[in-house]
């Protein structure tokens, strides 16, 4: 920020809105090559979704998850959320850390 603290170039930390990445050259070129199969590719879908706004992706996840019960039953849900926090544990909140600490020191985990 500049001194004076006007740089509109950077939006407030308070501001929430999306913000798309933009593509190199060589990505542009690499996600036409991939034609079809981008839709796969976890790159282009981080590219993809940066231009979504979080209330956006949030329905998204509410229908998918609605959806994943219907079909499959809430304890499949729920085992598969499970599972997924468990491959994650670098972005666990501090407080789920200390769950999972607790609960593998009881042998629940």
């Amino acid at each position: 920020m500049s001194r004076g603290g006007d740089d509109r170039r950077e939006p407030s930390p308070r501001i929430t809105t999306a913000r798309p990445r933009w593509l190199t050259p060589a990505q542009q070129e690499r996600f036409k090559d991939l034609g079809a199969d981008r839709f796969r590719d976890p790159e282009f879908q981080g590219y993809a979704q940066s231009f979504r706004t979080h209330a956006s992706l949030s329905d998204a996840g509410k229908l998918g998850w609605a959806a994943t019960v219907a079909r499959h039953g809430s304890e499949f849900a729920w085992d598969r959320a499970a599972d997924k926090r468990r491959a994650h544990l670098d972005r666990m909140s501090r407080d789920e850390r200390k769950v999972m600490t607790l609960l593998g020191d009881l042998g629940h985990y």
